[in-house]
């Protein structure tokens, strides 16, 4: 009898060695937080396989319709693309909006 690939003896060492390694009374709690981490494990894989899913069925139905999204064009506006590449953007600073350095005497510094 196997259960997941694995014999009953090798299931009994496995048990064997976690008696040994946790104790007998550590073994519950083991046990708990490994399924609980295995159930968050399974959660996120389902959500995960869901989400790509449903994004393969959306993307088959654009086809279909022929709404490609990639042929809409851009989504960035032209407005948008000039202040994104506009060269020595840091330079054009107004020097009204320049921060100003703090008032008062200074602290730390030789002679001070």
């Amino acid at each position: 009898m196997d259960i997941f690939g694995i014999g009953v003896g090798e299931i009994f060492l496995i048990l064997v060695l976690a008696l040994i390694l946790f104790g007998p009374a550590k073994i519950p709690e083991a046990a708990r937080t490994i399924g609980k981490y295995t159930r968050a494990l399974r959660k996120m894989s389902s959500d995960f396989t869901q989400a790509v899913s449903k994004e393969i069925e959306l993307d088959e139905e654009a086809k279909k319709t022929g709404d490609d999204p990639k042929a809409a064009g851009d989504p960035v506006p032209n407005h948008m693309k000039d202040v994104e590449t506009s060269p020595g953007l840091s330079s054009q600073v107004p020097a009204s909006t320049a921060p100003t350095p703090p008032a008062g005497p200074r602290t730390g510094e030789p002679g001070s």
